[in-house]
């Protein structure tokens, strides 16, 4: 079956009516399978409007800000898309950020409002004396077996979410914004891009025509929703193309495939460092016998992609997209490439006068949008790197990239000093200054060193202040509650200067040159385990 999605220009509507719409079409088709729980869209529709009318009984109004810190549930889509119907922005945070991490994109976006999982609480009770416009927390439990006290600001899910059913009458325009999403900050501190109403709906448009969806297809993510991909690539490309959504906590290389055929999926989404750890799974005889019929990747590792293919029978599409905007991708099957530029947008690779480079020769890759209705991005608050972001009317990815005589593009290296792994990109920056706040540590510098399933580790090498000492171990347990689980290090080596330059600036490439060595500590190999989330 053909799909029905031929082109995707910017839509003219809102997440509301947008939502409205579905309902009306789809009416009792499941939307979402979570667990054992089958969600139709009137349901979901419904749901919205349930979170809509509670948010707007607490006194919230259109372009008020709500902080999510949010573990993948049902609970997250009806918050979002129901802060949407009133015009109210929603802004998704990681919930592995901790400390003054978590802290400074609370207070940066101006939310009055947190909702959060019970299980990450904890993370927002640590920071509450810092969060000085926070009125309302709003407490995602699950089930009535919780010890948390009711007091003050604190609000239950179950209390909160009495509103009605009905659509909210307020009005709102395709063009007004409704989420902040942040950076990683992998050049400082993050910077929270602004998203407009029109926004999810036409990037899922996008991928649904990428991948020829029909209403008959499942979209699985166990990416989380906070990201853009399980956002887009998985929710909002499902309701384009009038399919299903299965939604799991988290990627599970064990429960995997178990999960894609007890929910008939058709189409997922991977990061590139999930499938040497799917190969890398005891082979099967039925390996191949499974639904799943394309798998969506970003930054799939050119000796394992054919592999995959093979072994699993799924077509790998490779999809290139950030934050901002701007996007390519690979339907071709062109092993190693990230692919060509989307219909909405140009792309080039420039030298350091903005002048665009032949093939083979390697610069930064930048995007234009060849269509009117689609805005260069905005960071909120931030007007200079808003102007240096979009400078001559290009969007400046800071990749380093090529392509090659036939017009594909390939990824090379990160311009700044960003160290990817498994998926997340991390800032040197943010690692160093937790480091650095060590009372035994007079420096430090954080580098990205190569790992086993691809992507990146995280090694930090540090000065400590004469006369102190300090053991990897003890500076580990130190960074655990300071900073998200992934940025943690995994290798520390104690040096007694760090390389500098005349202008005193750390030579990182001389520090990735020493990569592991026997001077290296590895926390892995040690047996020190780094706990990701409170059970």
């Amino acid at each position: 079956m053909d799909s029905p999605i031929k082109s995707y220009p910017v839509p003219e509507r809102t997440v509301g009516q947008i939502l409205e719409d579905k309902a009306k079409r789809n009416q009792e088709k499941v939307f979402l399978f979570y667990e054992d729980q089958q969600i139709t869209y009137q349901q979901t529709n419904e749901r919205a409007n349930i979170a809509s009318n509670s948010f707007l009984s607490l006194g919230l109004k259109k372009n008020d800000k709500v902080a999510m810190v949010m573990e993948n549930c049902p609970e997250f889509l009806y918050a979002w898309f129901g802060l949407a119907k009133i015009g109210a922005w929603t802004i998704p945070i990681n919930v592995a950020l901790k400390g003054e991490g978590l802290a400074y994109i609370i207070q940066h976006c101006d939310a009055e409002t947190i909702v959060v999982s019970l299980p990450f609480f904890e993370n927002i009770n640590f920071i509450r004396k810092d969060l000085k416009n926070i009125k309302r927390i709003i407490v995602h439990v699950p089930s009535p077996g919780h010890d948390l006290e009711t007091r003050g600001e604190i609000i239950l899910w179950p209390d909160f979410f009495q509103g009605s059913n009905h659509s909210p009458d307020i009005e709102v325009k395709h063009d007004d914004w409704m989420m902040i999403v942040y950076t990683a900050g992998t050049t400082g501190l993050p910077k929270g891009v602004l998203k407009a109403q029109s926004y999810s709906y036409t990037s899922g448009l996008s991928v649904a025509s990428f991948t020829r969806a029909t209403p008959d297809d499942r979209f699985l993510t166990t990416l989380p929703l906070f990201h853009i991909n399980g956002q887009n690539a998985t929710t909002w490309a499902a309701i384009a193309a009038d399919a299903s959504t299965v939604l799991a906590k988290r990627f599970s290389a064990r429960r995997f495939w178990d999960d894609i055929r007890r929910y008939h999926v058709t189409i997922t989404s991977f990061l590139g460092a999930m499938i040497p750890i799917l190969l890398k799974q005891p082979e099967k005889t039925n390996d191949s016998e499974n639904p799943l019929r394309i798998g969506i990747s970003a930054g799939t590792p050119a000796a394992g992609w054919e592999i995959f293919q093979e072994r699993f029978q799924v077509k790998i599409l490779e999809l290139y997209g950030s934050s901002e905007g701007g996007a390519l991708r690979n339907s071709d099957g062109k092993v190693g490439s990230m692919g060509k530029a989307i219909p909405v947008n140009l792309a080039r690779v420039v030298d350091e006068n903005d002048q665009e480079l032949p093939p083979y020769q390697v610069g930064e890759l930048v995007f234009k949008f060849v269509d009117p209705n689609l805005q260069l991005p905005q960071y909120y608050k931030m007007p200079e790197a808003t102007a240096e972001k979009t400078r001559g009317g290009w969007l400046r990815t800071g990749d380093y990239a090529y392509k090659d005589e036939e017009g594909y593009f390939y990824f090379v290296d990160r311009k700044k000093d960003a160290i990817r792994r498994r998926g997340e990109n991390i800032s040197t920056y943010e690692v160093e200054k937790v480091i650095n706040a060590h009372p035994h540590v007079l420096e430090s510098a954080a580098v990205g060193v190569p790992a086993e399933m691809g992507e990146d580790e995280v090694k930090i090498c540090v000065v400590l202040k004469p006369g102190h000492k300090l053991t990897p171990a003890e500076l580990i347990a130190y960074c655990e509650p300071r900073m998200a689980y992934f940025m943690v290090p995994r290798y520390v080596e104690f040096l007694d200067v760090l390389p500098k330059t005349t202008t005193q600036k750390v030579m990182k490439s001389n520090l990735k040159e020493m990569g592991v060595n026997k001077n290296t500590w590895d926390r892995e190999k040690a047996g020190y385990q780094v706990k990701k989330y409170k059970e």
